[in-house]
């Protein structure tokens, strides 16, 4: 109420009371603990007054419009201080405002220093304008608590309400449910396409299903593509909200007569009344529902150990700038070897973090996350200029070795990364030739002129350019074509199914079989066992990386293995 954007509307009111009853003072107030604030002050200074002095207190108390017409008369307020000393008042006039429950939340009130008659006709009038606040109370509540678009109880209306039971029932629990009815992306590339009519249309029709499935339960418009709302405890909640993505994923035709057909994530905590104030409710939900999205069943629990694993990788990423700095930041090397003789022809610099109190990190726990944020730029530099300044150590000492180090799509989107690359192998006197980029797929490089542009210009700096992973992610016959790429990775989970799974075997050999006529030279990953280094071999890969010939190494380690083979 202090800071909303209507109050012109509460002064216009109060100004009407003051004219039509032509008083020196006209308030609208609100009660807050043991003291009444003005929401609207005419003709005072005052910003408050205590409940204890206060003639609105009584109005309050009475709930109907009370009159003073001369205090000094009045034997409950001949003594009150706002009587006896300043504003001194004589006359006052005070209707209180009603919710529609009953509940007194404040008054109008007119107040002056002259005694005065007020007529029932007056009282009337004053009980309309307290009628009147009442109803830009509600306005002003829509407004704020109410979804403009869909006007549907929004985020502040569903914490609100929760926070309420919270009080009221603190020892009692209930499932609180979100539903991400589609990603980010899928939503960006809707409203692009069909406008933001389609996305509403897909909300409200979700509300009703939930409705429908929910006895009619309140479902609240808490984020861009996100619903919300609450089960009772003793409610079966898994077979509720299986029911609830059942009838979500059954297609539609939209207002506009466009079809549509939702994939939902569904998830739910279970959560005590006083659990229901933690800020964290909505974030936890969030995960569920993300989690729920990616299974088949589209309904997820909150999973504590999950979010305590999400949570620390988000820590990670906040901690990530005093790890460059403190060099902490380092790099193993895992040889990859000739397939037929076994010789160490090259390797693959992989990062490392030395975290201070979680001991040796791979980048599973942390590199996920900040590929999504700028300091990707920063940790790429870091390991680009630790590679080279490590081959060249090695070439200066006649050991010529490939190394190879990976690289997002979103580093091959900035402007200098190109510039940088070839920085920092002057820098540190590196040839080219013994340098390779491996092509992380978090993005379709094909469908990217930006990227495939600066991946030809490394290239053209003398640089190899592998395809990382090759059978996951945006992995297709494009890549092979299209890509200015000379090595091929297959990707680990495949080689190790070779043995087992006839299909990932006939993949494999023919996609061996097909890169070599396209001019790739083949690296099976993930080599662990002898059986499938055989294989790989008989179809003939190139070469082989893996446990089977060596875990990852420090340099030092990995240069005094390779001199003693």
């Amino acid at each position: 109420m202090n800071n909303d954007g209507s109050q012109d509307a509460y002064d216009r009111i109060a100004g009407i009371a003051k004219r039509v009853f032509a008083t020196d003072i006209a308030l609208i107030t609100f009660i807050d603990g043991d003291r009444h604030w003005f929401k609207s002050r005419l003709g005072t200074d005052l910003t408050q007054t205590p409940c204890t002095q206060s003639f609105c207190t009584h109005a309050m108390t009475a709930k109907q419009v009370l009159v003073v017409e001369n205090a000094p008369d009045d034997p409950q307020f001949h003594d009150n201080a706002l009587v006896v000393g300043a504003p001194h008042i004589r006359f006052y006039a005070g209707a209180p405002l009603l919710t529609h429950e009953g509940y007194p939340i404040g008054t109008i009130c007119v107040m002056d220093k002259q005694p005065r008659r007020f007529e029932h006709e007056d009282q009337y009038m004053l009980q309309a304008l307290a009628d009147l606040v009442m109803t830009q109370m509600r306005v002003d509540s829509d407004l704020t608590h109410r979804d403009t678009a869909t006007n549907m109880p929004n985020r502040i209306q569903f914490f609100t309400d929760l926070a309420e039971f919270g009080r009221t029932h603190e020892a009692q629990d209930k499932w609180v449910v979100l539903i991400e009815l589609m990603g980010m992306h899928e939503a960006n590339d809707a409203v692009r396409a069909l406008g933001l009519g389609y996305i509403y249309d897909q909300i409200a029709h979700s509300a009703e299903r939930i409705r429908f499935t929910v006895d009619n339960a309140t479902v609240y418009h808490v984020g861009p593509a996100h619903l919300a709302f609450c089960l009772d405890k003793d409610k079966d909640a898994l077979q509720i909200l299986n029911s609830v993505v059942a009838r979500l994923r059954q297609p539609f035709i939209t207002s506009s007569g466009i079809p549509a057909k939702l994939a939902p994530g569904c998830g739910a905590r279970n959560i005590t009344g006083a659990e229901l104030f933690a800020p964290e409710v909505l974030r936890t939900l969030l995960q569920a529902a993300r989690e729920a999205r990616d299974s088949p069943r589209g309904v997820a629990l909150y999973d504590p150990i999950a979010d305590g694993a999400h949570r620390q990788a988000f820590s990670l990423v906040v901690e990530m700038p005093r790890a460059l700095s403190a060099d902490e930041l380092f790099l193993v090397y895992q040889p990859r070897v000739n397939a037929q003789s076994e010789l160490w022809e090259g390797a693959e610099a992989l990062l490392r973090w030395r975290h201070p109190s979680l001991g040796v990190l791979t980048p599973g726990n942390f590199l996920p996350l900040i590929t999504k944020t700028p300091l990707i730029r920063d940790v790429t530099d870091w390991v680009m200029d630790a590679v080279c300044r490590q081959l060249g150590s090695w070439q200066a000492e006649n050991l010529n070795m490939r190394c190879s180090f990976n690289v997002s799509a979103r580093n091959l989107e900035e402007d200098d990364f190109v510039e940088r690359l070839a920085s920092v192998m002057a820098e540190h006197a590196v040839d080219p030739r013994w340098l390779e980029i491996e092509i992380v797929e978090d993005v379709s490089a094909t469908e990217n002129e930006t990227i495939l542009s600066r991946l030809i210009a490394i290239r053209d700096l003398g640089v190899t350019i592998a395809i990382d992973d090759f059978g996951s992610g945006y992995s297709n016959l494009a890549y092979l074509l299209e890509l200015p790429a000379t090595v091929l990775k297959l990707e680990r989970s495949i080689v190790a199914g070779i043995l087992t799974k006839p299909s990932y075997a006939t993949a494999t050999a023919s996609i061996i079989a097909m890169g070599h006529q396209l001019g790739y030279r083949i690296v099976g990953e993930g080599v662990e066992t002898a059986d499938i280094k055989e294989k790989l071999v008989q179809w003939g890969c190139d070469e082989l990386q893996g446990y089977l010939f060596a875990k990852p190494l420090e340099a030092e380690a990995f240069k005094q293995h390779l001199l003693a083979r």
